[in-house]
């Protein structure tokens, strides 16, 4: 896919994927029992760039849907964080 913007990509989510984010502020893992909601048919990660979502990003993904997650009390490099974030998915989803 061509880059686009991240107000038009949160807008582009389908509403059956189970939208995440992670984000250094929040300290709960919000996606425990998500592998029994038949509902969900994907998935949608947002990594942020070094340094972070801001917290309007954090709102704006909000809004259209996503919950804000932990990965931990380490701040992770983004390829880094890509990797535990889908590890968590799957590990709460099986």
């Amino acid at each position: 896919h061509e880059a686009t913007s991240f107000a038009h990509f949160i807008a582009s989510v389908d509403a059956s994927s189970l939208k995440i984010i992670p984000h250094e502020k929040v300290t709960a893992t919000n996606i425990t029992g998500i592998g029994r909601d038949k509902s969900i048919t994907s998935v949608a990660i947002c990594i942020g760039a070094e340094g972070g979502f801001t917290d309007g990003e954090i709102e704006q993904a909000q809004c259209a849907g996503f919950v804000p997650v932990s990965l931990g009390e380490r701040r992770l490099r983004t390829e880094t964080a890509a990797i535990v974030a889908v590890s968590s998915v799957i590990m709460h989803t099986q």
